[in-house]
Order: structure tokens, then C-alpha cells, then sequence
């Protein structure tokens, strides 16, 4: 991973991420 990347900005990412999965279940 981009060692630049602040904890928070990585955090919102995986927020997105499971966001984005949980909609892939939904359409599943």
C-alpha cells in the first residue's frame, strides 16, 4: 500500500470497498 496514504484517507477506502461489496450481495 501507498505509504503516503494518511490512516484516515486508507479507513475511508475501506469503507467504500465494503460499501461497493455489500451492494455486489445485494444484486447477487
Amino acid at each position: 500500500l501507498d505509504p503516503d496514504v494518511s490512516p484516515d484517507e486508507q479507513e475511508e477506502k475501506a469503507r467504500l470497498i465494503s460499501q461497493v461489496l455489500e451492494l455486489q450481495n445485494t444484486l447477487d
